[in-house]
């Protein structure tokens, strides 16, 4: 490992042997190279340890720490503590990333003394393939980019001449400094939406790049492909935990009740309404109607200030808390 690196990366690492040797070769191959790699094995119970195992013997800025799985989230922060890097990024280790991904981001963070750097990414429909086409090349100091001095919290998910912020943790490169007395929410999914809200408190520095500079794999047993009570529990207390964040700060709690809120009910009420199981569609509703009253007198989805297109979304959440009846596209579902 190198004593003192530039940037540190945390990988976090269960039941991803298929994926990992990919994703470490792609940080073998980045052509920015002080850097130094934490993989935190999360008690995977296949052969990714023999794997991190022969990659931290070839390079030795591969660290490899061990935990009894506790997931995701607690293998990032458990990883942050292991860094020493001026730079952090987070690496989801069933993806991979462009060869100059550190070189770019590192470029931008330095050269224009910011806080954060975001960028995009190519995403594949695919779990896994050979024929995945060569990684275009960039002249990095010709790339078109964005600054932002001020909240980035209306850029998220909303486009301007091609510029957008996302969600995603392995999006972004941070200072050290920024991530300062953040972590990240344990036990639950969705643990990178109050990670992003309480960094964007923060009010970083931050440039913006439309440039894609990671490999984003849909894996059909990843944590993001699937839909059961956890995840719609979790996403409530997800939103509830940006709400505390945000509650006292009006102008931008407008912009998220407007985009994450109503966008993060409007699509959880579209795959319950698709479900065909009829007892857990009476479960689900029953709750969905619970937290859309608690969140409508908490001031989370005011009706006063909704854009036009997601009105109807917004009668269809009262017409279910108020009668039981759940509408779809084409039908009506009782609770």
């Amino acid at each position: 490992m190198n004593s003192n690196p530039e940037i540190s990366i945390i990988m976090p690492v269960y039941k991803v042997e298929k994926y990992l040797a990919r994703c470490l070769d792609s940080v073998m191959a980045q052509t920015f190279e002080n850097f130094e790699i934490i993989c935190v094995n999360d008690g995977s119970p296949d052969n990714c340890a023999d794997i991190l195992k022969r990659y931290a013997q070839k390079d030795k800025r591969f660290k490899i720490t061990t935990q009894q799985n506790q997931g995701l989230s607690v293998a990032r922060n458990n990883g942050m503590k292991e860094t020493s890097g001026k730079y952090i990024y987070f690496l989801d280790s069933d993806d991979f990333m462009h060869p100059q991904l550190l070189e770019t981001a590192h470029y931008f963070i330095t050269k224009y003394n910011k806080d954060v750097v975001c960028f995009t990414w190519f995403e594949e429909y695919y779990r896994y393939s050979e024929n995945i086409p060569p990684p275009p090349e960039y002249h990095v100091q010709s790339l078109p980019f964005k600054e932002v001095n001020s909240s980035i919290v209306p850029h998220l998910n909303t486009k301007t001449n091609g510029f957008e912020i996302w969600f995603a943790t392995w999006a972004k490169l941070y200072s050290r400094e920024i991530l300062e007395g953040i972590s990240f929410m344990s036990g639950i999914y969705y643990e990178d939406v109050p990670f992003f809200y309480a960094l964007a408190k923060k009010n970083p520095r931050t440039i913006i790049l439309k440039t894609p500079l990671y490999y984003y794999l849909r894996n059909e047993n990843s944590i993001t492909q699937t839909f059961s009570a956890k995840h719609l529990n979790d996403l409530y207390t997800t939103m509830y935990a940006v709400y505390e964040i945000y509650k006292d700060n009006p102008q931008e709690f407008t912009f998220i009740s407007k985009g994450f809120f109503h966008n993060a009910m409007k699509d959880k009420y579209k795959l319950i309404a698709a479900l065909q199981d009829k007892s857990q569609k009476v479960q689900f509703s029953k709750d969905f109607a619970q937290n859309f009253k608690s969140m409508r007198s908490k001031g989370m989805m005011p009706l006063h200030f909704l854009p036009l297109k997601y009105f109807r979304w917004f009668l269809r959440f009262q017409v279910l808390s108020r009668t039981g009846y759940m509408f779809k596209f084409k039908g009506i579902y009782k609770k």
